[in-house]
């Protein structure tokens, strides 16, 4: 997905090696040997029972998976089955590396300062909420892919070997992540360019690709009645600003059963950033700011109206429902889209040279970072508990060995997930 735009030094080799060990330590040790849900229980029992490439078209729960059917098909055919875990951690902490250095190289239209694109292309792995359950699987990785779309849209490719790249990426990006219809309208700045439309063409062939796999394929219909505008709003608050800065969710619920309009204060730092590069950035700058804003909202409202068992109605919500409040994966990419408007500002007023707006937005952005650094290790995530993988591999391989044609282990986030894998592969390749 690299783009062709020009870099200097060591610069994104510097960034994708901080991105991956930055992404890789703040998955829980346990947790890196545990297998995510889907990334067990399909894409690679799923993998395991077919043949290579053959299910990169087949939907699931209604959609086009692509890369994590990729990834899977990767690592059945070249790593043993009891680091499957292991390998499923690496390569979702490899990919974000690679969407840090995309972020950086796409920004050299938007900004020179070095320091506010790095800042800018590690967004990611900086949120405290992204490693609850986002961060460290295959599953997920839909996510990281919907943060860079807009990124590659705004960039203006200035080589062959680029345009190809964005246009590999984007293809990728639509049919894995059907909500990069969200910033579908982006297609018409600078519709006139020739250089742009092989990559949003391969964009839009992606999610066309979704359309026919959720027709053909329909999710399941959601459960729950859906929420009024203050839920969307108070979901927002608590999911959006709040993850980006803290970590301990009990604390915000806390903030929130009373105290709601602390959270709104929270937000103000970036909106009156986005703001700023309204007012004083280029064109390019400011269709920029208006699709982190409008992204932000849009990306948290999409996925609330559209999940209806993931739905709350926090505006209802008392002291009992606030204390065991816990961040919705939901919030991640808007919280990106949101935080990513300090930086972008930061880069406006290094460019244009102001002084004063460069010096606090600096260091807004500073307190910002040291907040979310310094909680980097008090979010265990979704898969702490395990069961690690190490001991199901074994399993699954004693359940073969007794002559049973398919072995069945527990996954995270346990209960009733579980993964099947045909004994016939486990022998093969024991």
């Amino acid at each position: 997905m690299f783009t062709g735009a020009p870099v200097r030094g060591a610069n994104p080799v510097v960034l994708f090696v901080v991105t991956v060990l930055w992404a890789w330590l703040r998955v829980p040790e346990a947790a890196r040997d545990t297998l995510w849900a889907e990334d067990g229980r399909d894409f690679l029992a799923d993998s395991a029972a077919a043949s290579a490439g053959s299910l990169w078209a087949t939907p699931y729960a209604g959609y086009l998976h692509l890369l994590p059917r990729v990834i899977a098909d990767a690592v059945t055919a070249s790593v043993d089955v009891e680091q499957w875990a292991l390998a499923m951690t690496a390569a979702s902490c490899l990919t974000v590396g690679v969407v840090a250095v995309v972020v950086w190289a796409c920004t050299a239209d938007l900004m020179t300062s070095p320091s506010a694109r790095g800042a800018l292309a590690l967004t990611p792995v900086l949120l405290p909420v992204v490693s609850v359950e986002v961060l460290g699987n295959v599953a997920n990785l839909h996510w990281f892919l919907l943060w860079v779309t807009p990124w590659v849209l705004l960039h203006r490719p200035r080589t062959r070997v680029g345009v190809v790249l964005a246009t590999l990426g984007l293809f990728v990006v639509g049919a894995t992540e059907i909500q990069a219809v969200l910033f579908v309208p982006l297609l018409l700045w600078g519709w006139r360019d020739a250089r742009r439309w092989p990559a949003r063409v391969a964009l839009l062939a992606g999610l066309v690709a979704q359309a026919v796999a959720a027709v053909s394929s329909p999710r399941e219909e959601m459960a729950g009645a859906p929420g009024s505008l203050a839920d969307l709003v108070t979901g927002y608050l608590v999911n959006v600003p709040a993850g980006a800065l803290w970590a301990d969710a009990s604390s915000v619920g806390e903030i929130a059963d009373g105290r709601l309009w602390l959270l709104a204060l929270a937000a103000l730092p970036f909106v009156a950033a986005g703001a700023w590069v309204l007012l004083r950035g280029t064109a390019l700058q400011r269709v920029a700011a208006l699709t982190l804003l409008g992204g932000s909202v849009g990306a948290y409202a999409g996925a609330y109206l559209a999940n209806g068992y993931h739905r709350a109605f926090y505006s209802t919500w008392g002291p009992a429902e606030w204390e065991a409040f816990s961040f919705s994966r939901y919030g991640v990419v808007p919280g990106m889209l949101l935080v990513a408007l300090l930086p972008l500002a930061l880069g406006v007023a290094l460019g244009r040279r102001r002084r004063f707006a460069a010096v606090v937005l600096g260091l807004l952005l500073a307190v910002v970072t040291l907040a979310q650094v310094v909680q980097t290790g008090s979010v265990d995530g979704a898969r702490a508990a395990g069961p690690e993988w190490t001991g199901g591999a074994d399993a699954v391989v004693e359940q073969c060995e007794t002559g049973q044609a398919e072995a069945v282990a527990p996954i995270a986030p346990g209960g009733p997930w579980t993964i099947t894998l045909p004994c016939s592969y486990v022998e093969a390749h024991d």
